[in-house]
């Protein structure tokens, strides 16, 4: 048992009174939402949950509110989120995940660095199946986009470099775009900003394309051009 687990079941051991999450289950198998009460895992999901929630309670001096549980699409790992809104002069919601899975008879739990999850897909394998996680992370400044990409080796997890990130300014959410598709394998983008210092939201456009080609992602297309807000 690896030190996470030991840190999380010790301390689960030593807090009493920690307010439940609510709870949602997801699949990308069949890309619908799994009721709880019909889930197979759901006492396994629920004991990880109230595990981890302590184990962070821990480690970062806060619990979270919030619990997502995902799994992948070839059901080989759980991916747990939890997120919790911290506000001061401004509102935001903080996030915290793990991965959990079993590799010759062994379960395993480490952290990771994953926000509001959009979809995990499985990338083409060729020696080793690799994963890619398209998720966000909102803020008062604007959106964090990001693709993180990794693979499962035994007891480890393995990141291909840093994660790819783009940035679209605050308050434009709703007019760009950061997808993966699965026919063409790229990750496709459209971010809109306020670089320009307009009232207007989308002064400046930032467009383009990475593609996974020889098991890492590219950028094979980027351009950056006034909007229609200017």
């Amino acid at each position: 048992m690896d030190s996470f687990f030991a840190a999380s079941r010790h301390h689960t051991d030593s807090i009493e009174a920690v307010s439940k999450p609510r709870i949602h289950i997801y699949s990308f198998i069949k890309n619908l939402i799994i009721v709880d009460s019909l889930n197979k895992d759901s006492a396994h999901i629920r004991k990880t949950v109230d595990s981890l929630v302590n184990f962070f309670i821990k480690t970062r001096g806060h619990k979270y509110h919030e619990a997502n549980v995902f799994n992948s699409p070839d059901n080989f790992f759980k991916l747990y989120t939890f997120s919790r809104e911290v506000c001061g002069a401004n509102c935001n919601i903080s996030w915290a995940s793990a991965i959990e899975w079993t590799s010759n008879g062994k379960t395993t739990r480490q952290e990771m660095n994953i926000f509001e999850v959009q979809e995990i897909f499985l990338l083409p394998k060729k020696d080793i199946q690799k994963y890619l996680i398209i998720h966000n992370e909102y803020s008062r400044f604007g959106t964090n986009y990001f693709g993180t990409v990794f693979s499962i080796l035994g007891d480890s997890i393995i990141l291909e470099n840093e994660p790819i990130k783009f940035v679209e300014t605050r308050d434009c959410h709703s007019r760009g775009y950061f997808y993966y598709d699965t026919k063409s394998l790229t990750i496709n983008y459209k971010l809109c900003g306020n670089k320009l210092g307009h009232d207007n939201c989308c002064d400046t456009i930032r467009e383009g394309k990475l593609e996974y080609k020889n098991q890492k992602f590219r950028i094979i297309k980027d351009s950056s051009y006034l909007g229609k807000d200017n």
